[in-house]
């Protein structure tokens, strides 16, 4: 095989190699629906929407048993898409002022998540389906369908 040819056909498989893993990508349409329809967002409130997007399935693309549009990342999993890290939860025995202050700071971070799931809820970019309770985290449907 010449070097032109061999150099074709590698450029090719790579160009479908590139299609397939851009058609794989989990929540690439649900991060342009969240873009189209809810632009009026506050900046936290559409950093929050979009990292949910990007982690549910897309619309036709979910495996059998899982559905579209859902969010199950807990509130921890906003916190760290809204930049706000939270410290290890320190152990209900530990008073120290270590443990004092990371409880804290995880306080004031949910304070944060809170007004912005309030905000998404009220502009009806999400619904919450299952609540937070028992150690079992919420589940968030993602409104990413212009028709709906």
């Amino acid at each position: 095989m010449s070097g032109g040819l061999a150099h074709t056909i590698r450029n090719d498989a790579d160009r479908r190699a590139r299609r397939r893993a851009a058609e794989s990508v989990v929540g690439a349409s649900n991060v342009k629906a969240a873009l189209e329809l809810h632009a009026t967002l506050e900046h936290r409130a559409m950093r929050a929407l979009l990292g949910m997007a990007v982690t549910a399935y897309d619309p036709g693309k979910a495996p059998a048993g899982k559905l579209a549009c859902r969010y199950f990342g807990g509130r921890e999993g906003i916190a760290e898409i809204l930049g706000r890290p939270l410290p290890p939860e320190p152990l209900r025995s530990d008073m120290t002022s270590a443990a004092t202050e990371a409880r804290r700071a995880r306080q004031r971070a949910f304070k944060i998540v809170e007004a912005v799931m309030r905000e998404l809820r009220e502009h009806r970019a999400m619904t919450v389906i299952v609540d937070a309770h028992n150690g079992r985290r919420a589940e968030y449907e993602l409104h990413l369908d212009p028709r709906s």
